[in-house]
């Protein structure tokens, strides 16, 4: 995945702090890897949340023993 140079990573993280906004804080879906990954590819990305989705996945739906199909959104509302 391609990465900004040091001082693009600087100034696109350091306009965020200045006040352009980022999107409230969500430990879900707009957390501080979301932040990080977005100031150093452009990109959205939290490695935690998609383990954290590989595992859901895997767990047994309640009352079925099947394996679960349901996506993360939907775990949370």
């Amino acid at each position: 995945m391609p990465c900004k140079s040091p001082d693009e990573v600087i100034r696109t993280a350091t306009e965020f702090l200045q006040g352009k906004d980022f999107g409230k804080y969500n430990f879900a879906f707009n957390n501080c890897e979301d932040f990080t990954s977005y100031c150093k590819t452009g990109l959205r990305l939290c490695s935690q949340r998609e383990s954290f989705v590989r595992t859901v996945r895997l767990l047994p739906t309640p009352g079925t023993g099947l394996v679960s199909t349901r996506s993360f959104k939907s775990l949370w509302g």
